[in-house]
């Protein structure tokens, strides 16, 4: 004997269990849910013998957010991720959206468009902005002068590419300016091919490197030296 089951209810017999068939729905007579409304959707239970018919509720939109509104250059696109909650607090599955970014890889501002779908009907867009990563400040020692040349020595900085020293003899580092470059792992340089017994100005600061772009630090102090 054949034994059926209705949608919501189960059936025993004696010597099985055999589980509800679950609703089997057909929909219609759409509301779609926007900013403003809650949408729904009317459906019909399409099994067999099931006459069951109900009232799809989609809570309206409540909030868009972006997991990170300031984000520092990386030479890559910038992608923050997208957090959309509903009228009942609770977070909207990425299924009834699409996300989209435009000029979110130089620094600037980006922009962010959000497209809703699968019963929801909206566009907003949310913005974020990519800036320059921040190069610390070097800390510069008294320089150690030489015959013809001086050495500069400063306080290592960790997560950059390099170093510029820069001198002159002026403060305003217009006369006879030099600029020399040093790696990342050293905290000394030596400057040569200076003028004897003339005093020499000097400062440092620290560079990054990011793709093609190269991002600088502030000037450390000015430091004077004569040389010998």
């Amino acid at each position: 004997m054949a034994i059926s089951s209705l949608c919501n209810h189960p059936i025993k017999s004696h010597t099985e269990l055999i589980p509800a068939l679950g609703h089997k729905p057909k929909y219609g007579n759409t509301t779609l849910a926007t900013f403003t409304q809650d949408g729904e959707t009317a459906w019909k239970c399409t099994n067999k013998g099931c006459n069951v018919i109900g009232v799809h509720i989609l809570y309206r939109l409540s909030k868009v957010t972006l997991n990170n509104t300031t984000v520092t250059y990386n030479a890559k696109a910038q992608k923050p991720s997208v957090t959309v909650t509903t009228r009942d607090g609770k977070k909207l599955s990425a299924s009834y959206y699409t996300v989209s970014y435009k000029n979110n890889t130089n620094i600037g501002t980006a922009t962010v468009t959000i497209t809703f779908k699968n019963g929801y009907k909206a566009t907003t867009k949310k913005t974020f902005k990519i800036v320059a990563p921040k190069i610390a400040k070097v800390s510069i020692y008294t320089p150690k002068a030489e015959k013809k040349a001086l050495t500069a020595k400063w306080k290592k900085i960790s997560g950059i590419s390099g170093y510029e020293i820069m001198t002159a003899q002026n403060a305003k580092f217009s006369k006879r300016k030099k600029t020399t470059k040093a790696s990342s792992n050293v905290t000394s340089v030596k400057v040569n091919k200076l003028s004897s017994k003339k005093t020499y100005y000097v400062k440092v600061r620290s560079y990054k490197k990011v793709g093609t772009k190269t991002f600088y630090g502030s000037w450390s102090s000015v430091k004077k030296i004569k040389v010998k």
